[in-house]
């Protein structure tokens, strides 16, 4: 039999659930290790104690060819800081740089990484780009696993892969099937789970949304622990990476840039929700309705936008819900919720 719930349950649960993704998004995260690669110009190799990088014993060095220091790269919801590591060159390309702790499953339950990479022209489809783990060492026997591109020239266009580097000698991998796009910035994410069996699930995405995690692509690989990681690019590959973050959940991972319901810089007011109604679900920036800057105007930025308004005086009443576009169910609850507190207000008033 179907339950039907008063107006009042409807809004105690709606306002209880918004008070609950505001603490979690409000959570202080706690990481591992960061690098936004904001130093002088010149090459990554000696780069080190940045204005903002932790998390590190040593400063970058190189085995050969270094990076180099470029303009820093973004990707919004996600905050970053300063300059980027551009991999590109003549020759192979590559620096290392050491943990001030080693992360295995003596300490660690799970792992996350996020990283921005963006490919700045075309390349051969068979060179390999990316960050690889190491662990007590940087021969190639140290590897673990890497983050990185496709390696087969049939594998075209070239896509992000979970690469096995620890696999009996022999490279194996896990294409994620996302697309490598020339000057396109990719939010790199992964996940380890480690196992006190000595097999670990590693999962990654490619540009998940600041709000939650869709399906992963996944593999599983032996992994000791890592206490070093190198980027490098084959044959000087036009790559560049940046935003570096390693830590235990995917929060820590993840720091976004605050919400701005203030669309139209006029001050948070009706004309902001109206861009909001005007563009629901069929629009992904802030100037059009992006509240969160998800990349999608739904009711979540309806939510926030609300929030801001009342909280500084507003008054629902001068709200035009005409023309409605095609809404969602809950967007049909937030609205129940919003007219719920406006007559609240109202009856505290009288």
């Amino acid at each position: 039999m179907k339950t039907c719930y008063p107006m009042s349950r409807l809004l105690m649960l709606g306002l209880a659930t918004v008070s609950l993704l505001a603490f979690a998004t409000s959570a202080n995260a706690v990481l591992i290790a960061y690098d936004g690669f904001d130093y002088g110009s010149g090459t990554v190799d000696g780069k080190g104690g940045g204005p903002s990088d932790f998390g590190f014993a040593s400063n970058w060095t190189t085995a050969a060819v270094s990076g180099n220091v470029t303009t820093g790269l973004s990707r919004l919801p996600l905050t970053v800081t300063g300059g980027a590591a551009d991999m590109s060159g003549a020759a192979t390309t590559t620096n290392f740089r050491v943990l001030s702790e080693a992360i295995s499953p003596e300490n660690a339950t799970e792992t996350w990484i996020s990283l921005l990479a963006e490919r700045t022209a075309d390349t051969a489809l068979t060179n390999f780009v990316g960050m690889s783990f190491y662990n007590s060492g940087t021969a190639g026997a140290n590897t673990e696993f890497a983050i990185a591109t496709s390696v087969l020239a049939s594998t075209n266009p070239q896509q992000w892969r979970i690469v096995d580097l620890n696999n009996g000698g022999t490279t194996a991998w896990t294409n994620t099937g996302s697309a490598i796009v020339n000057n396109q910035v990719d939010l790199l994410v992964a996940q380890i789970v480690w196992s006190a069996e000595g097999t670990e699930t590693v999962n990654m995405w490619v540009n998940p949304p600041s709000t939650g995690l869709g399906t992963p692509t996944t593999r599983s690989i032996a992994i000791a622990g890592f206490d070093r990681l190198r980027l490098a690019s084959q044959n000087g590959a036009a790559f560049t990476f940046d935003e570096l973050r390693i830590g235990d959940s995917f929060a820590d991972v993840m720091p976004v840039v605050p919400p701005n319901p203030d669309l139209d810089g006029n001050g948070v007011g009706i004309s902001d929700f109206t861009l909001i109604r005007n563009n629901f679900l069929t629009a992904n920036s802030n100037a059009m309705g992006d509240v969160n800057f998800d990349g999608f105007v739904d009711h979540a930025d309806y939510f926030l936008w609300r929030e801001a308004f009342l909280s500084g005086g507003g008054s629902l009443s001068a709200i035009s819900w005409s023309p409605v576009p095609e809404p969602s169910s809950v967007l049909l609850v937030g609205i129940a919720i919003a007219g719920g507190v406006a007559a609240l207000r109202r009856r505290q008033r009288s």
